[in-house]
């Protein structure tokens, strides 16, 4: 809801939480009309809120890398040795972690997109 007031011969323009767009146009063209009164509410709280939240999810992002990364040279060093079905099955799984791999980086890049937009 929008309540205007006249005080000094200043033009005071008050929001009160309807949480609705009713009279957003009207507010749109006073404050298009009038930048000096433009406030925004920053939603400081819930910024910060999200941001820890898109970090801990990069940080869990990047480990699972750092796991992963680690799985190739392991199996490597076993494929010569890749006689017996659990080897077999190590060797296997080397091929997987490339592909979960691509796969984390892939969804590690979009979120890094989200949280942090490149120029």
């Amino acid at each position: 809801m929008l309540k205007q007031h006249h005080l000094r011969g200043i033009f005071l323009v008050f929001i009160l939480p309807a949480y609705t767009m009713a009279g957003y146009k009207e507010l749109a063209a006073l404050l298009g009309s009038c930048p000096e009164l433009t406030i925004f509410r920053k939603f400081g709280t819930l910024s910060a809120t999200v941001l820890l939240e898109m970090q801990a999810e990069l940080m869990r992002l990047e480990e699972d890398l750092d796991i992963l990364s680690n799985i190739k040279p392991e199996a490597e060093k076993l494929k010569p040795l890749c006689k017996t079905t659990a080897h077999k099955a190590c060797c296997d799984n080397a091929d997987n972690a490339a592909d979960m791999r691509r796969e984390k980086a892939a969804e590690a890049q979009k979120k890094l997109d989200q949280y942090c937009p490149w120029p």
